[in-house]
C-alpha cells in the first residue's frame, strides 16, 4: 500500500503532463537522487525538526530544478521528450552514484521515518498524502487555467499556440510540478525504507507510466482524467499483490507487468486509429 501511494502520488502530475502530450522517462533516477539527497542531509537527532523539514524540502527543490532542466531541453533546444529524458535518466543516476560514492546510507531519525512508515487509525500516512493530492490535481485538471491549457496543447499544439497559449511556458510548468512531486516522493521513499539507496527505484518510472496508461490517458495527449489514473494505480497494485500472493516468481512478475503495459498501449493505439477513421 505504501509503495502504491508513492507511485500514485507521482502518477498524478505525470497524468497532467501526458495530457499535455509529453512524458518523462527519468522518474526512477529522480527518485533515487532525491532520496539520497534527503538521506545525506537528514540529521541523526530527532529533536532537530528544522533539519528534518529541510530533508523533505530540499528534495522538492532539487526535483523542481530537474523538471525545469528537462523542460528547457524539450521546449527551447527542441529535443524530443523521449531522448531528452532518457539521457537525463542516465545522467541523474550517475550523479546519484557520485554524491554517495555508490554507498547506501541508513537513516535512523524516527521523526523523518514516521512520515513514510507511520500510520494513523491503521492507515499509512502516505495514503492520506496520496488522497490529498488526488483532490488537488483533480481541481487543477478540472478548474484551473493550467489544466485547460494542458488539454488544449495535448489535443492540438498548433491550435493552442494560434489561440494565444504560451505552449513552452505551460509545458515548463508541467515539468516543474512533476519534478517537485517526484522529489517529494524521493524523500518519502527514503523515509519509508529508512535508507538512501543510490541503486534503488529502477522500476519506479515504469510503474508510474504503466499506471497512467492503464488509467486511460492517451499516449498522444489531450485525453485522460485523474480518477482514471487513480484507477490505473489501483489495478497495477492489485496485479502486483495478486502475483505475490500466488507466489509467482519475481521474473514472471516483470513479464506480466510488461505485457499489461503493452496491452494498454495497444488498446490506446487501436482507439486512436478508430477515432481517425471516424473523422475521415
Amino acid at each position: 500500500i505504501q509503495y502504491c501511494s508513492l507511485v500514485g502520488l507521482v502518477a498524478l502530475p505525470m497524468t497532467l503532463l501526458m495530457i499535455g502530450g509529453q512524458f518523462d522517462m527519468s522518474l526512477g533516477s529522480q527518485v533515487a537522487l532525491t532520496s539520497c539527497v534527503a538521506g545525506m542531509i537528514c540529521p541523526a537527532s530527532p529533536e532537530n525538526l528544522g533539519g528534518v523539514l529541510l530533508a523533505y524540502l530540499l528534495p522538492i527543490v532539487v526535483g523542481a530544478m530537474i523538471g525545469l532542466l528537462n523542460a528547457l531541453f524539450i521546449t527551447r533546444v527542441h529535443l524530443g521528450a523521449f531522448i531528452s529524458t532518457m539521457a537525463m535518466m542516465q545522467a541523474l543516476r550517475g550523479v546519484t552514484y557520485l554524491i554517495t560514492n555508490g554507498q547506501s546510507k541508513m537513516i535512523g531519525n524516527v521523526v523523518f521515518g514516521f512520515i513514510g512508515r507511520g500510520k494513523f487509525l491503521g492507515i499509512p500516512i502516505t495514503m492520506y498524502i496520496f488522497v490529498l493530492f488526488i483532490v488537488v490535481f483533480w481541481v487543477i485538471t478540472k478548474h484551473s487555467v493550467l489544466g485547460r491549457r494542458a488539454y488544449l496543447i495535448g489535443g492540438n499544439p498548433v491550435s493552442a499556440r494560434l489561440s494565444g497559449i504560451d505552449v513552452p511556458r505551460t509545458l515548463t510548468w508541467l515539468y516543474i510540478i512533476l519534478g517537485a512531486i517526484t522529489g517529494f516522493a524521493g524523500a518519502l521513499t527514503a523515509s519509508q525504507l529508512g535508507a538512501a539507496i543510490p541503486s534503488g527505484s529502477e522500476d519506479f518510472g515504469f510503474d508510474v507510466i504503466s499506471a497512467v496508461v492503464l488509467g486511460g490517458v492517451a499516449m498522444s495527449g489531450g485525453k485522460g482524467t485523474i480518477p482514471g489514473a487513480v484507477l490505473g494505480v489501483l489495478v497495477l497494485a492489485l496485479l502486483d499483490n495478486g502475483l505475490v500472493m500466488l507466489n509467482v516468481s519475481s521474473h514472471w512478475q516483470l513479464v506480466f507487468s510488461g505485457l499489461v503495459l503493452l496491452l494498454a498501449i495497444s488498446i490506446d493505439a487501436i482507439r486512436q486509429q478508430a477515432s481517425t477513421r471516424l473523422l475521415k
